[in-house]
Parts: C-alpha cells; structure tokens; sequence
C-alpha cells in the first residue's frame, strides 16, 4: 500500500463478494465447472506452518498453503 500512496496509484477492484452470490457459486463448484481446489499449492501440518510462518512473505509458491489443523500421522494417513 505505501506505493499506491506514494504514486498516487487508483486500486480497482473489491475483496470478497456478496452474500447473495454464495448459492450460485457453490452450485458451480458441486457441478465442477469451478475448481477452487486447483488453487492449493500443497497442504502443511500446524507444526510446519509454525515453522514456515516468518518466511511465508518470501515464498516462491504459486499456489495457497492450507494449514491442517490435525497432524498428519507418520503411516500417511489422517
């Protein structure tokens, strides 16, 4: 934000969207034509995020991080 004040910049746009369009959105991902899965680059355990959390600034990950709440057990199973 301190260079769209310092260059006067215009932000377009808008975070998150309206209520009323929550039905519609679900009923597109239940039906697969949305993905949001697509967008999780990989899932970490609340140990690693503890862990990851000072550099997530500097992450080179493409993706979202979803943080597990429960640990992942050692077999590979939840």
């Amino acid at each position: 934000m301190a260079r769209a004040i310092a260059w006067e910049l215009d932000l377009l746009g808008s975070h998150g969207m309206a209520t009323v369009d929550y039905p519609q959105m679900l009923d597109l991902i239940e039906r697969g034509v949305l993905q949001p899965q697509r967008l999780i680059e990989r899932t970490i355990g609340l140990e690693e995020a503890a862990e990851l959390l000072p550099t997530f600034d500097r992450a080179a990950v493409a993706g979202m991080t979803m943080i597990e709440p429960t640990p992942s057990r050692s077999d590979g199973t939840n």
